[in-house]
């Protein structure tokens, strides 16, 4: 594909209603209490991995928006999810992860404990960008202090320095302060970025998902 095809591609990615998998609630697997609570710890104990939390930042890195992000947060972690769903008899694909949260939810929906259980492995998943995405009153992130022009500066300026390979310094900052992961994110009704700035993400946005995909059509 183009460059002008990359940053026409992400500038739609916002805009596209993405079709769940049907799953039939009849006929779909479920689990027991203590299956739901142990397979969580199985999904937190797997997005703990240090290359996928790596995977997670650069993601945050690569988007424009919280609505991206969990957009292929879902593809990047299908990987990771694949043992712990084939070891609890779900299909390692988008309709076996359809399918555990239904099951999980079975659960979670009367159970306050479990509940707790399962926000828990959502931050694990999400990590640093937890309250980037979801917030949390108090504890949101500075980031939804920044005026959307301050958020667009640092992002040219974050850009740049990658395109001239002096952003080595940077990589360790962003561990350390994570708000500067998405500090770049607008709103999907913003004003479109500039194109050479959309490509450059896509072009790397995509790397990540063939990474993804190699991972996942390898044998376990």
């Amino acid at each position: 594909a183009s460059t002008s095809d990359a940053a026409v591609a992400l500038e739609d990615a916002p805009a596209q209603r993405v079709e769940l998998p049907r799953v039939d609630d009849l006929t779909r697997k479920r689990l027991t209490k203590d299956g739901a609570e142990d397979m969580l710890k199985d999904l937190e104990l797997a997005y703990s991995d240090a290359t996928f939390r790596e995977q997670v930042r650069k993601l945050a890195r690569d988007v424009r928006n919280k609505d991206e992000f969990s957009l292929y947060l879902n593809k990047v972690a299908l990987p990771i999810q694949q043992a712990v769903l084939e070891r609890w008899g779900f299909e390692a694909t988008e309709v076996g992860v359809i399918e555990m949260q239904m099951a999980i939810e079975d659960h979670t929906k009367h159970c306050e404990q479990l509940k707790r259980r399962a926000t828990q492995t959502q931050r694990v998943l999400y990590g640093e960008m937890y309250h980037a995405v979801h917030g949390n009153g108090s504890k949101s992130s500075s980031y939804t202090a920044l005026p959307e022009k301050e958020r667009l500066k640092q992002a040219e300026k974050r850009l740049q320095r990658r395109l001239n390979r002096e952003d080595s310094d940077e990589e360790q900052d962003v561990k350390q302060d994570a708000s500067r992961l998405y500090a770049h994110w607008s709103q999907p009704s913003a004003a479109k970025p500039d194109p050479s700035a959309s490509a450059a993400s896509a072009a790397s946005l995509r790397a990540s998902l063939r990474a993804s995909e190699v991972a996942l059509a390898e044998p376990a």
